[in-house]
């Protein structure tokens, strides 16, 4: 597939935020999920990192964002550290 346009995006979510104000798409927001949803997906996060032995690795970026974001996620899997 050919690329036929491109547009520089500075401040990707400003942009994003200005795309969903315009009703162009829809962005789920963390802070509006059930506790239930929250819970399925840090359950998520936590299998992909057991999976991929993302303790073995912990400076790689997904595993830096993980620390910062979800760090009881990331204390999970250093204690259980299958």
């Amino acid at each position: 597939m050919q690329v036929e346009d491109c547009k520089e995006i500075n401040d990707c979510y400003k942009w994003l935020l200005e795309q969903e104000s315009k009703g162009i798409f829809q962005i789920c927001h963390y802070e509006d999920k059930s506790q239930q949803e929250l819970e399925r997906w840090h359950c998520q996060i936590y299998n992909y990192m057991k999976e991929k032995e993302m303790q073995n690795t912990p400076e790689c970026s997904y595993a830096k964002f993980v620390q910062k974001k979800f760090p009881k996620i990331w204390e999970k899997l250093e204690k259980r550290g299958d």
